[in-house]
């Protein structure tokens, strides 16, 4: 797995997207959780990519999320420390 390879997960692509924005569009129940099993830490959870959106905006704009995404998402943030 990519996290077990420490993979570097707070990386930021030309749009200024990342893993946490991806998490959001994806709106996977599953990766959500593995996030929050392995502690992830250091991501900033106030970066906007290029469109001015954060990715909790991203989480509550999704249409139709499965369910207990949106709750599983905003406690994942709840739990991460801010980036230094």
């Amino acid at each position: 797995m990519l996290l077990e390879a420490h993979t570097r997960y707070n990386d930021v692509n030309r749009s200024g997207t990342t893993t946490f924005h991806a998490v959001a569009l994806e709106a996977d129940v599953e990766t959500v959780k593995i996030l929050r099993e392995f502690k992830i830490t250091g991501l900033d959870t106030r970066m906007r990519n290029i469109t001015g959106k954060t990715a909790a905006d991203i989480c509550q704009d999704r249409m139709g999320p499965p369910d207990g995404f949106v709750r599983e998402f905003m406690e994942l943030m709840a739990t991460l420390e801010p980036a230094t």
